[in-house]
This record gives C-alpha cells, sequence and structure tokens, in this order.
C-alpha cells in the first residue's frame, strides 16, 4: 500500500531512527526504499545487516554512484516506487506506530472519485516533546486547493508538515532538481496544487 522512501547521505548515525519507527508499525503493507546518495559511512552494511535480520519489512536498497543531493535521491525512489501511495521519510524522521494505519483507513475513508481528487494527506509534526512543531491547520480534517491552502490566507503556515501522497502524482511531477542551485521542495509541492 505505501512506497516510504528515504534520501540518505552518511547518515547511518541517524537511520535507526526511521527503520526503528518502521519496524515498529501496526501496519506491514509498505516497502521501505532507501536511496544511499553516494555515501562514505557504513550506510551500506548497516542497510544489508536489516534485510537480513528483519525479513518482516521489505527493504529495498540502492546507492547512486555519486552524491547529487536530496531531490535526486528522491526523484529516483520515486522512479522505483511501486505502492499507490508514497511517504518521503527523512534518515532522521520517525513515525508513531500506528501512522500508517491510520493513513490506511483515511485513503480507504475516501469514494473513488474523491481519491482521484486528492494528491496527498498533509499531517502535523510533532518534536520529541510532543509539541507541534508550527502552525496547526485552520479545522481537521481540512481539504484544500492551492488558492484555498496558500492565496486566500494572510500568511502561510509555518512548521513542518507529513506528506502522503499517490504515487502517480509524484511520478508525474518528480522534485525540481538543478546540479547547480537548490530547489526548496515547496516548489514541487505548490506545482503540483
Amino acid at each position: 500500500m505505501f512506497s516510504i522512501i528515504t534520501p540518505t547521505y552518511n547518515r547511518a548515525h541517524t537511520l535507526d531512527r526511521v527503520f526503528n519507527s518502521l519496524l515498529n508499525q501496526s501496519f506491514k503493507d509498505f516497502t521501505w526504499i532507501v536511496v544511499d546518495d553516494g555515501s562514505s559511512d557504513n550506510t551500506k552494511d548497516l542497510i544489508e545487516e536489516w534485510q537480513t535480520k528483519y525479513s518482516q519489512i521489505n527493504i529495498e536498497y540502492y546507492i547512486l554512484k555519486k552524491n547529487k543531493g536530496k531531490p535526486y535521491a528522491v526523484n529516483f525512489g520515486i522512479e522505483k516506487a511501486t505502492e499507490n501511495y508514497t511517504i518521503i521519510a527523512d534518515s532522521d524522521d520517525t513515525f508513531y506506530p500506528n501512522t500508517l494505519e491510520y493513513l490506511k483507513n483515511i485513503w480507504q475513508s475516501f469514494t473513488k472519485e474523491m481519491t482521484l481528487e486528492i494528491s496527498a494527506i498533509w499531517s502535523l509534526v510533532e518534536n520529541e516533546n510532543h509539541e507541534i512543531k508550527g502552525d496547526k491547520f485552520p479545522k481537521d480534517p481540512w481539504q484544500v486547493n492551492f488558492k484555498q491552502r496558500v492565496l486566500d490566507i494572510k500568511k502561510p503556515l509555518d512548521g513542518d508538515k507529513w506528506h502522503c501522497w499517490r504515487t502517480e502524482v509524484l511520478k508525474k511531477h518528480p522534485l525540481f532538481y538543478d546540479e547547480k542551485c537548490h530547489v526548496g521542495e515547496s516548489h514541487t509541492w505548490n506545482a503540483i496544487n
């Protein structure tokens, strides 16, 4: 049901955060796609150890020959994604144990027509002290388009937000990437909206 893409570069020391939170998910229908953006640390050894020891998690591991940055690595992962829904999880992120089950239930609560109109489910993010990072949504649930989400409000919503995308949307609209400059992810999200 879910493809979870983790781009990583020399982050073996933080990858256990996302790994352990995925290991403890109550809903297990997912593939964890780890895209190693040319790391020189022990990321490869760590992932291969997890692939051997923890067969209950489907882990796909890809090593890029050259470090090209997060957007390139994410786009590589999107090309490999085969599940209906995709989450991009950074190498130091964590999930609550019921996160995927909760997202599954939301997606399955939509009619087929609604599912085709909705590109992503956005959720709030908490820090380690269980405090919301940034602004809350005006209401819950909050189904909006770009005009309502960006143009009609007086200021953009502040703080991290997590996204669970329809994979086909991400395949049609990969992250903006340019070798010579950084283009923030929000430009891609706004273009999709």
